[in-house]
């Protein structure tokens, strides 16, 4: 089952160069909700990811396995009702300090389907996890009493954040935009939810691009599953305050 229909399509040939471009390992957000099954000869085990890569996971089960390291396994990734079924190797095991067990299992996709949405998932973790700060002398600060911070991550994703410093004013962010190339989510202050855009062009010479909205749409479900995804995954380069305020849109 493919994560999103019309965001990431992925051919083929966009999945092998997605899969190039995808080459780090990306650390999961504590409160990403996804969820690892995996399952040996006589033994299974659920736990939560850790950590993805493009061949790979790294996955805290709830116990350990019976099975030896280099054995087939059955994994089974679940995240806000979609599943990704496919084939791994068991490659380690380590106990953990504390409890559970940490495993890493190469992943070994019998499909294109379940391949695509693997890489449809990387997508997201990838984003959230590599927004960092842009250079404040490359943002622009509009109006008076406002700072306005900016960070720029993978897949041509950015994250504007608005935040209040005029004396007498509640301080703190108040305002963020998210987008991803064509897309765009928006979230205000004392407002319900987010509001999606994609970019529309009506051709007309001398006349910038519009950003046009969504309302309910199949476009409007995905942008804000992927604006929840990779928020989910933002990392401390993103301050505290920004991060729980645009976080607190993600519920």
């Amino acid at each position: 089952m493919k994560l999103f229909q019309q965001l990431f399509g992925l051919h083929s040939a966009e999945v092998t160069q997605t899969e190039r471009r995808l080459q780090g390992r990306y650390p999961t957000g504590a409160d990403f909700p996804l969820t690892v099954a995996v399952a040996g000869d006589g033994w299974n085990g659920t736990g939560r990811a850790h950590d993805l890569a493009v061949g790979g996971i790294g996955v805290v089960l709830d116990r350990g396995p019976t099975v030896d390291t280099g054995a087939n396994v059955r994994v089974g990734l679940r995240l806000d009702g979609f599943e990704i079924l496919t084939g791994g190797l068991l490659r380690h095991t380590r106990p953990r300090s504390s409890r559970g067990v940490n495993c890493g299992v190469s992943l070994i996709f019998e499909d294109s389907a379940a391949q695509h949405a693997y890489v449809q998932l990387l997508i997201p973790v990838s984003i959230g996890g590599s927004l960092a700060p842009l250079d404040a002398a490359r943002v622009r600060q509009d109006e008076p009493g406002v700072h306005k911070a900016a960070y720029a991550g993978d897949s041509a994703s950015r994250l504007t954040v608005w935040s209040r410093t005029k004396k007498g004013d509640r301080p703190g962010p108040f305002s963020f935009e998210f987008s991803v190339g064509e897309h765009l989510v928006r979230g205000r202050e004392g407002t319900a939810g987010v509001q999606t855009f994609s970019r529309v062009d009506d051709q007309r010479p001398h006349r910038a691009t519009d950003f046009a909205p969504h309302a309910g749409d199949a476009m409007d479900a995905e942008l804000k599953r992927l604006f929840r995804w990779s928020v989910l995954n933002i990392r401390e380069s993103v301050p505290a305050a920004e991060r729980k305020f645009v976080l607190s849109f993600a519920e």
